[in-house]
Order: C-alpha cells, then structure tokens, then sequence
C-alpha cells in the first residue's frame, strides 16, 4: 500500500517555480533513457517533443546524449519521479484549457510541504509511479484526450483496454517492484500537441441555461494555433453564437446530449454539453452572524443545489421557521431572525418542497471582551517633572460593541508613575519609551507611552543683510509621531555672546525662515531660533537653540526713476514661487521705492491661457495696485508644458494687445522674468534652434527679444524656478539671452536660480533690484 507519507520531501526549484536542477531532477546520469513497463517492449515511438522543451520548462530529457537502450534498466528513484511530475504539471498547465486540475495540483504542490530529504534517493517501485501518474490521466481524459489511443501509439499492443499504462487486474504484489526509468518514461509519454481542446469538456447545464464553451490548441511542434476563424457547429438542443476561439450555447429547453463541434483548418475538436430538467438535490443553510447578542438580529440565506451541484432557484416556495429566540422574518430565500432576548441556541429551519436545511444561531449574554486604552500609541511632551496624561479606556464586548465600565487596575513599566484606579499618569521627565497597561481580570490592553523632554535643535539658519531688515532661512525639519508644529522663537543680540532676546513668535510653519525687519542699516545682528512642539494635550517643548549666525542690514543704493515690470509665470507649478514673493512683497516694494527715491511704477503681466494678460499697467506710486493684482493670482494649470512668458515680454517691449504704457525714458528699465517653463510663442510649443538660423523658433525669438531690449535699454533679471540640472535650452534663454544681452557694460547678467517650491524667489528679485542700479 502507498501511504499518505510516502514520498519523501523535495526542495522547491530556484529561480522559476517550474525548473529544477539536476540533483534532484531525472538527469541522474546526464540524460533520462526511453523506457516502457515492464510488460511492454522496449522499442517504441518517438520522445514527445515537449521533454526537450526548455523554454517551456518541461525538458525532462538531454536532446544532446546518446540514449542507449541498455539504460532504460537503470533504476529510477523518487526525486527523479518527482521532477518529471513537476515538467508533466507545467506541460499540461501551458497548453491544456483549464491546466493540469487541482488534483495535480495538490500532487505536485505536495512535494514542496517539507524541505529536501535524503530519501529523494530512495528507489521508487511501481505502485508509486502509478500513484503518481494516475492524477495525470484522469486529468487528460476529462479533457477528451484519448489516452488508451496514444498509449498504442506509444507501442502498447493494438488490443490494448485500459486507459492507463497498466492494467487493473495486475496483482498488488507487482506494485512492490522497483521501477526503471524507461517504465517512467513510458507512463509520461503523452502528447497533446497537434490539436485543439475544448473546455470546458463533457459539461452539463440546466434547461434554458447556457454555457461558454472555448478552445486551444497547437501544431505539432507547440506553437499556439491561431483559431480566432474558428467555426462552430451544434447537433440540436439550443444554439451556438460563433466568437472566435469561443462558441456562446444557450439551452432552447430541449433535454439530452448534444454535440458541440468547433473546426479551425484541419483541426476539428468536439464536445458533449449534457442539458438535462434540474431537481432541486441538496438544500443548504448558513447564519450570517452565528451568535448575537439579546437585542440583535441576523440574516439567514438558504442555497439550493440541482443533481448536478448547479445553483438552484429556491427564492418562491422558501418557508422558514424557528425553534424559539425571537422571531422570524421571510425574504424568499433568506430570512432575517431577530431575538427576543432569550439567551440559548435556536435552531432556524428552511424547508423548500421535501428539502429541509437547518442552521442555529445563539443568543449570548454581552460580556467584557476587549479593553482598548483611547490613548494609543501616545507622546507626551514633558517640559518639566510632573507634567501629567490621563489615560482612559474603552470597553467591548464580544460583539464589538461599547459595553458598560468594568473596574479597571492601571500599570506603567517605567519612566513615572500611573494612578492604578483612574490611569493619570504623571511623568519623572525621564524620557523613553514605555509600556501602560490596563487590565480587568483576564482582559488587558497594552499601549506605548514616548516621553520626550528634548527636541534637536533646527539646523541650516542662515541670515542674510537686507535694507533695514535681515532674512533668516532654515532647514526643514520633521515632526515627532503625535506631536504638532505650535511656532517658532526668534531670539536677537547685538552681541555674538548675548544677551539674547526672543524678538518674536512665528506661527508658519513654512517657509522654513522669518524676516526681522525695522532694523539699523550697518549694525551687525546675532541670531538663534528654536522651535516649539506640542502634544495632543498641549504640553509644549522647545527646542534646543540652533547655531548663532549674524547679519548686517545695508543701505540701497539710490538709482533714481524706476520702471519694473514683473512678468510672473501664474501656472500650477508656479504656486511655490508666487507665495513666497506675496510673503515678503512689503519688502520688494519697499525696496524699490527707496532706490527710486519715491519715483517709481510698477506693472505686472501674466501668461494666462498663452495669451498675455495685462494686470497692472505702469502708474505712478502703484504699490497697492500691484499688492492687489498680485494676490489675486490663482496658480493653475500649465501641465509643464511651454508658456507665452515670451509672448509678454514682447507686449510689453512693443507697447501692444492692450499693454498701453511704456518705458518712461528718463528710469531705469526694469523686467523681472519668473518662471519655470520654456516660451511657446503662445502655441503650446518650444522649437529649439541653438544656431539661431530658423526665424520661426522660439529661441530665435527668445534671442530676438533680448537684442530688442538693449536696443531699449532695458534690463531684463530672469528667476529660474527649477529643481535640479537647468534644461540647457532653458538656461541659454534665461541667462544668455534675457540675462547677458541685457546686462550694461561691466555688469554682471541678473540671472537666478530657485526651487519649484519658491524659496529665495523673493530674495532673487531683490537682487535683480539691487543689481539694477547703473
């Protein structure tokens, strides 16, 4: 007999799941040997093609050895019978509808269930090589192979009956004989390539039902048969709709076998579909919720079964009782029981004709079942010893449900103290981790508790000197889990060693910076920042302070009349950039008015919809227009294609489409160009041309522009919003065309760089107001 146990384990392949190597494999001596049983003589067909099928994954065989006959009398042990399962699965998992089936499935899958074994060596005799082979067959039979047939042309005698490689009346006794490997090798000798399969094959189908019904197949030497021309044929019983490789049956009532047939070339594959009068067979019953609690329902759902396991309509003719509880509501083939508050087991009784299917549902009393502490996990900021947390805890029943409190007993592990009866828990500010429990009887809850006494001190603070004002950046920093920005603390000497004085809360989060403005122009200012976090309860910890940097506010130089117009790329990607200028647009206006000496006008233009929209026109003093127009711009769309930022800058050099005001000639001229998008022309479209020779690209344009406005002797500052290597066409256009071109004799081009999240934006377009002096 072959016991459940009985072939050893076997290491699970490397690499794909379908290959193994040959230690284990069936190429014990570099090469399987053709074989047949015992009983059948040794000369026989050809190998089936697919054992040499590597990138299939199904070579059992080296094409390339010698094969001799005298070594189909070679032993075969159980690895090597476990290896050529493992190509016969994948074999028939490739090119049989439907794969091998779950019972090869199961088989194969088997053998991975424990780690490699010795006994992989051991011999293998007959009863196991049927054991395993028999799964094979049925498999193919249900798919309408003829195994007896191949069996013959594998040289089995002409008479041959059975449709596996042995007979069932061979004796027990014989299967206790050790098999060789050109009996294996016989056993696996089938062949489904060179025709089409159905499936599903043989089925059955209620009357008026219906069925899809699809084929596959290939030519002799595996390659997939193309059957999207396929025909399909029906010999009574209903119809078939053609679909290609599908065929759609629908029952026209008629009971009895009919044969499908579908033909594709010279391959013809048929099936049998089995239409027959359902009876309702087996009646079914499931509970919902099994046990509930006094006050609570639960369906209930009958399925009803025909003789051939197809679902069977039981939703008019369904009654439904119950032995006590509550009551029982019908909805056809469900119910819905609701309880009466009696506490037991009840017994819900579906009856559909003679069928009757039972299920029970329990009634329960509620009882603690779940504590859960509400504070879970928790942080507690502890500025000083004593800072206190009350814990509390929710309770659950069974059902998931609140349920009324228990008494509860609190515990800490360490780092403080928890009252055990109402869990405040009051810190020692020792810092750490730690673990709070509450308990009732049985029941317990767990949760980590961090204390945090110290934060690390920001780091990157920078200061740098402006007119009147310094600008302080830092680095972004995270958050400790379950605690929230609450501000910042400026702190200021006129002294690298203090004292220092908190100047001031900032309560943004972002930027990561602050400016401290009202300052004396040619006084060096000393600075640190801290920040402050709280926890969900409002303990705060500040930070421990950065390093001390220092800052001289300068004086402007004094230029005279100023004309600047701002062309300000408004899409999507732009928001950053934009924010940051309206945060410190006090101080660029203010800039501009002590460097024109109270002489100034301002202008704004914008690429909307690759159009130039004219926002603000040049006037007198316009400071609080341009504040208005400017946060008034909604960042949107863009998509980072090209924008008409060109198109604007040629409206305003041209004095044109609605752009009325130009230049006076007597200031200095002034474009302060911002954005991230190469120009378009107004069409959506950049075309590069680095020789400047095609008259139609944007960047002859783009260059053409810029001559134009030195010939108008004005300047153009270009803020490059990017993050990280400049696109090349991108930087010649901003930096040496607008830039370069523009810059007077002996200047530098105003040229800058920021991130796509806006920082320094600002501070650009200072200096290009700076830089802008003759």
């Amino acid at each position: 007999m072959i016991g459940k146990n009985f072939f050893p384990s076997f290491r699970r392949p490397r690499g794909h799941r379908e290959r193994t190597g040959p230690a284990k494999g069936l190429h014990t001596t570099g090469r399987i040997l053709a074989i047949l049983l015992a009983s059948v003589s040794l000369s026989h067909a050809a190998d089936p093609p697919w054992w040499t099928r590597a990138e299939d994954y199904t070579d059992i065989i080296d094409p390339s050895a010698s094969h001799a006959v005298s070594e189909n009398y070679a032993p075969v042990n159980v690895g090597q019978l476990k290896n050529v399962a493992l190509k016969a699965r994948q074999y028939l998992q490739t090119y049989l509808p439907g794969g091998p089936g779950d019972e090869v499935d199961t088989l194969v899958d088997g053998f991975y269930s424990t780690t490699e074994s010795e006994d992989n060596y051991a011999p293998a005799n007959l009863g196991q090589v049927k054991a395993v082979a028999k799964p094979f067959y049925d498999r193919l039979k249900a798919a309408g192979y003829d195994t007896r047939q191949n069996l013959i042309n594998q040289g089995y005698p002409s008479g041959w009956t059975s449709d596996y490689p042995w007979l069932p009346t061979t004796p027990v006794a014989e299967n206790y004989a050790a098999a060789n490997l050109g009996q294996l090798k016989a056993v696996f000798s089938f062949d489904i390539w060179g025709r089409i399969f159905f499936g599903p094959h043989e089925e059955f189908i209620p009357a008026n039902g219906y069925e899809t019904f699809f084929v596959k197949g290939t030519d002799a030497t595996g390659t997939a048969i193309d059957l999207s021309g396929t025909t399909w044929s029906l010999s009574g019983g209903g119809t078939i709709s053609p679909g290609g490789q599908y065929g759609y049956f629908t029952s026209n009532g008629a009971t009895g076998t009919f044969t499908v047939t579908a033909t594709s070339g010279p391959h013809s594959a048929q099936t049998s579909v089995t239409v027959y009068t359902p009876v309702l067979t087996t009646l079914t019953a499931t509970t919902d919720t099994p046990v509930i609690p006094p006050s609570g329902s639960t369906y209930v759902q009958a399925y009803g079964y025909d003789q051939h396991e197809h679902s069977f309509d039981i939703y008019s003719g369904t009654t439904w009782s119950v032995s006590g509880g509550g009551t029982i509501t019908p909805y056809g083939d469900s119910a819905s029981f609701t309880s009466n508050g009696t506490l037991g087991t009840f017994t819900i009784t579906a009856t559909h004709g003679a069928k009757v299917a039972t299920t029970t549902v329990t009634v329960a009393a509620r009882v603690l079942d779940r504590l859960e502490i509400d504070q879970s996990p928790a942080t507690l900021l502890v500025p000083a010893a004593g800072t206190q947390l009350p814990f509390t805890v929710s309770y659950y029943d069974q059902f998931g449900s609140t349920i009324a409190p228990s008494a509860v007993t609190w515990s800490v592990s360490g780092g403080g103290t928890i009252n055990t009866g109402t869990g405040l828990f009051t810190s020692n500010a020792t810092p750490g981790t730690y673990t709070v429990t509450v308990a009732s009887g049985s029941i317990s809850h767990s949760t980590d508790l961090t204390v945090i006494t110290s934060l690390p001190a920001l780091t990157g603070l920078a200061a740098e000197g402006r007119y009147q004002r310094v600008v302080l950046t830092w680095d972004a920093f995270g958050l400790e889990w379950g605690t929230s920005f609450d501000h910042y603390n400026i702190y200021r000497s006129t002294s690298a060693t203090g004292p220092f004085t908190d100047v001031g809360d900032n309560l943004n989060r972002t930027p990561y910076g602050a400016v401290d403005r009202g300052l004396t122009n040619g006084t060096t200012y000393w600075y640190y920042v801290t920040v402050v976090l709280k926890d969900n309860w409002g303990h705060k910890v500040e930070s421990a302070p950065s390093d001390i940097v220092s800052a001289t506010p300068i004086d402007l130089p004094v230029i005279g009349p100023m004309d600047v117009a701002f062309v300000l790329d408004n899409t999507g990607s732009m928001s950053g950039a934009i924010n940051n200028i309206r945060a410190e647009l006090q101080d660029i206006i203010g800039d501009i008015d002590v460097s024109s000496g109270h002489n100034y006008r301002l202008a704004l233009v914008t690429p909307d919809t690759e159009g130039s929209n004219k926002r603000v026109l040049f006037a007198s003093l316009n400071g609080t227009a341009f504040t208005t127009a400017l946060n008034a711009i909604t960042a949107g769309g863009g998509g980072g294609t090209p924008e008409s930022t060109d198109v604007c800058l040629k409206h305003i050099l041209n004095v044109s489409n609605g752009f009325s005001t130009p230049f006076r000639s007597t200031a200095t001229k002034v474009v302060i160009l911002i954005t991230d998008a190469l120009p378009s022309g107004g069409n959506d479209v950049f075309v590069e041309d680095e020789t400047l020779t095609n008259v139609a690209s944007d960047e002859y344009q783009a260059h053409q522009l810029a001559l134009q406005a030195q010939t108008l002797g004005v300047r153009i500052g270009a803020v490059a919003v990017q993050d990280g290597a400049i696109p090349e066409p991108f930087y010649r256009i901003m930096h040496d065309y607008y830039a370069a071109i523009t810059a007077p004799p002996g200047k530098d081009p105003i040229y800058h760089e920021v991130p796509s999240d806006g920082t320094g934006a600002a501070a650009a377009v200072l200096d290009v107001i700076e830089q802008g002096a003759p």
